[in-house]
């Protein structure tokens, strides 16, 4: 890359920072506010840095749970995989948000099972382990509603065929089939 293109993105990084800065207080002014939205209309994707309420969510949840730098890089690298293997990268937009939340609720039911198990090796009094068993509960179901809902989505997104098959004579007969059932692998 050359030199002055290195510049100009160093230079631009260093521009959209310290309007980024000067608007992250209490009371920004309006010409600041006002380079603010100008920056957002220009780079549409710039509410990624530090507004996707997602990765907010991903880290919050992770930095809660351990203090470890290579556990915590560990389990962002697993949430980008399981948002992988479920195709976020040619997904939809429905479908991306879905995989976002399949993503954080499978995060969130490992993370309260490894807590479980854990309290398991503990003596715990009846209320705590009826909380633990709750707590597992609701989220295994909020993962399989994610789930569940993402495979909805995307069976529904699935093309329709519809076959008239009619001999002279002779009632028609229409059949109509989802791309899944044709042998589509969506669903």
């Amino acid at each position: 890359m050359p030199q002055q293109v290195i510049e100009r993105k160093a230079n631009l990084t260093d521009d959209l920072m310290a309007v980024i800065k000067a608007c992250d207080k209490e009371k920004p002014s309006p010409e600041d506010m006002k380079a603010l939205q100008a920056a957002f209309d220009k780079y549409p994707d710039l509410w990624r840095v530090g507004g996707d309420v997602f990765e907010i969510a991903v880290l919050a949840l992770i930095n809660s749970e351990t203090k470890q730098a290579s556990t915590r890089e560990a389990m962002r690298r697993a949430v980008d995989n399981t948002k992988d293997q479920l195709g976020y990268k040619t997904a939809s937009g429905a479908e991306r948000l879905l995989i976002e939340a399949c993503a954080l609720a499978w995060l969130r039911y490992y993370l309260i099972e490894y807590r479980y198990t854990l309290a398991g090796k503990n003596s715990q009094t009846i209320t705590q382990s009826d909380y633990w068993d709750r707590s597992l509960t609701a989220a295994h179901k909020r993962y399989l509603k994610t789930v569940e809902t993402l495979a909805k989505v995307r069976r529904l997104a699935l093309p329709v065929m519809q076959l008239n098959v009619a001999q002279s004579g002779a009632k028609q007969l229409n059949v109509a089939q989802t791309g899944a059932q044709v042998g589509g692998d969506h669903a």
